[in-house]
C-alpha cells in the first residue's frame, strides 16, 4: 500500500506540487542514506572486530564480528557491548594466568574500540549519512541523539528525518519569500 498511502499524502498536503515532490524526495533521500550508512559502519565495525578476534585467538570470531554489525545499529551502545567486555576479559584472563601477552591483547582491543570503533560509530556514520543527503554531519549527529532522547529506538531514524525535512520546509520558505517579494 505504499503507493496508495504517498498518493493520500500528496493529496492532503497544501503546497505547490514540486514541493510535495521535493519533500517527498527528501524523506526517501535520508531514509536510505540512514539505512545505508548503518549497513555499511556495521559491516566495517564487524569485519574490524571479527580479524582482531581471530588474530588475538578469540572463539568464533564470525559470530561476534556478525554479533557486532546487528548491535551497531544502536547508537553508542550497540559496538560496546562486545568490545568492552572482550577486553576486559582478554586482560583480566591475562592477569589471572600471569599471561602478559593475554593482558595486552585485552588493552589493544580496548584501544581499538576507543580509537577506531568510537570513532567510526560518531565521526563516519553521520559523515557518511550527511555526504549521502547534503546535510552537514553535525545536523545528522544533533538528529540522531535528540531523536533517541525523543522518540527511544527508532529515533535514530526518525531524528535526521525530521531534521532534514525541517531543511526542505526552509528550502521552501526561502523560495516561496523569494517569489512573493518578486510578484
Amino acid at each position: 500500500d505504499k503507493e496508495l498511502l504517498i498518493k493520500k499524502i500528496k493529496d492532503l498536503l497544501p503546497i505547490k506540487q514540486e514541493y510535495k515532490e521535493q519533500i517527498l524526495k527528501q524523506i526517501n533521500e535520508v531514509t536510505s542514506a540512514i539505512i545505508y550508512g548503518y549497513l555499511i559502519v556495521g559491516v566495517i565495525q564487524g569485519a574490524i572486530l571479527a580479524i582482531l578476534f581471530f588474530a588475538f585467538g578469540l572463539s568464533s570470531p564470525i559470530l561476534w564480528g556478525i554479533l557486532m554489525m546487528i548491535l551497531s545499529i544502536l547508537p553508542v551502545i550497540g559496538p560496546t557491548t562486545i568490545w568492552i567486555p572482550g577486553s576486559f576479559i582478554l586482560f583480566i584472563s591475562g592477569y589471572l594466568d600471569s599471561n602478559t601477552g593475554l593482558a595486552i591483547k585485552g588493552i589493544i582491543l580496548l584501544l581499538f574500540g576507543l580509537f577506531i570503533f568510537t570513532p567510526i560509530d560518531n565521526i563516519v556514520k553521520p559523515k557518511m549519512i550527511g555526504n549521502k543527503t547534503k546535510i552537514h554531519s553535525t545536523f545528522i549527529i544533533i538528529g540522531l541523539i535528540g531523536g533517541i532522547i525523543m522518540f527511544g529506538f527508532i529515533g535514530f531514524v526518525i531524528g535526521p528525518l525530521i531534521l532534514a525535512l525541517l531543511v526542505t520546509f526552509i528550502d521552501i520558505y526561502e523560495k516561496e519569500k523569494q517569489w512573493f517579494k518578486q510578484g
